[in-house]
């Protein structure tokens, strides 16, 4: 499904949600729930947030081989891929106190500096590659793009 209007008009919504996040974070807290854009960007969003994070791994114990669940940010800012299991501890990253934050859904993001390299990061991780196509897009999110499903509701607040 492609925006049928404003400055995307005419791009698919899933490419706007990994390549502008905030743009999509404007267009949900805008309550537009008659348009079809509004449920197909939720539905991506979930979509997005079920796929694992496949394509990276964790740096908290000298790299273990447990799937990765979050990445960690110091002091609110992306600084490289800081990836952590649900086993180890991002505090074994020697940061200091009260400066780690981890995330792992893209609702997290929202307020975050960097935001939008973030989601691409996610992005990465979870196997889409770094060209994104609308084939490349369907096979990710496993939708057919013109399609579109009644989701649960996501909740955007600015923090």
């Amino acid at each position: 499904m492609n925006f049928s209007f404003g400055k995307y008009k005419g791009k698919p919504v899933a490419w706007v949600v990994i390549e502008d996040p905030d743009y999509i974070s404007w267009f949900i807290r805008q309550e537009m729930k008659h348009r079809n854009e509004f449920d197909f960007a939720i539905e991506i969003i979930k979509r997005f947030d079920e796929i694992p994070f496949s394509n990276a791994s964790c740096c908290a114990r000298y790299h273990c081989q447990n799937p990765v669940e979050y990445l960690c940010l110091y002091d609110l800012e992306y600084s490289g891929e800081n990836w952590v299991c649900d086993y180890c501890d991002p505090w074994s990253l020697w940061v200091r106190e009260n400066k780690l934050t981890t995330v792992n859904k893209y609702e997290e993001t929202i307020g975050l500096r960097n935001r939008a390299k973030i989601i691409k990061v996610f992005a990465r991780a979870k196997g889409l590659s770094e060209r994104i196509t609308e084939k490349g897009l369907r096979e990710f999110f496993s939708i057919e793009l013109s399609s579109c499903h009644r989701p649960r509701e996501l909740i955007f607040t600015d923090t």
